[in-house]
């Protein structure tokens, strides 16, 4: 389980908040540790999205 605590930036562009900055190669990482085919990573906050992915 990964949490993510989003720090106030409501004017950046979804995926530009630099506190998700490596997230994506985290998770790449533990696809291959874990023998995971496929994820998708949505993080919402106040009911917009701020970082959307998909992986595999």
């Amino acid at each position: 389980m990964l949490f993510v605590n989003c720090q106030k930036d409501d004017d950046l562009p979804v995926n530009s908040n630099p506190i998700f900055e490596g997230l994506d190669s985290v998770v790449k990482n533990q696809m291959v540790t874990y023998n995971i085919p496929g994820a998708s990573i949505a993080v919402i906050r106040n009911e917009k999205p701020v970082y959307v992915n998909s992986f595999g």
